[in-house]
């Protein structure tokens, strides 16, 4: 269940439009219940509170109590987007930071490495032949939520797959 994508600096107001997407890479559901999200290495963060099963090849949202999901500031959710809301804010550092995904017992499921985006409204993703733990700025230079960092047209990889 790694970290896919992090919209630390979204042109609606933050913290509020922040998110952290995850894909369950698996073939099990997942109950991701009290999983939580920190900055910290050493601690626990914002806890999960909406009860949710992602199942396989599914991607999900995590975000603050008071996002909304129709803010047209950084352009209103596709359809079929789920979201998770947390206990509290994302808060995520501008200027990039690394985060870490633990499940109920506190246990690291996932961790990215430190980046910043470009620019506001852009995300950081995953793309092919990247590691799981690197994100990087999402080269369209916007975001892709609920389906995968794509290159802009006509810069697609040899040998790119989306989960």
């Amino acid at each position: 269940l790694p970290i896919y994508e992090v919209s630390p600096d979204p042109l609606g107001p933050e913290p509020a439009q922040e998110f952290v997407e995850l894909l369950n890479f698996g073939d099990q559901t997942i109950d991701i219940m009290r999983f939580s999200i920190t900055s910290d290495p050493s601690e626990t963060g914002r806890s999960i509170v909406t009860p949710l099963r992602v199942e396989p090849g599914e991607r999900v949202l995590l975000v603050g109590p008071t996002f909304d999901p129709g803010d047209p500031s950084d352009g209103a959710l596709p359809a079929g987007v789920r979201v998770a809301r947390l206990d509290g804010s994302l808060s995520l550092r501008n200027d990039g930071e690394a985060l870490y995904l633990r499940d109920p017992r506190g246990a690291r499921v996932a961790a990215v490495t430190r980046r910043a985006p470009d620019f506001a409204g852009q995300c950081l993703g995953h793309l092919e032949g990247t590691p799981r733990e690197q994100l990087v700025p999402d080269p369209t230079g916007g975001c892709t939520p609920g389906a995968g960092t794509r290159e802009p047209a006509g810069r697609e990889p040899a040998g790119r797959e989306d989960p």
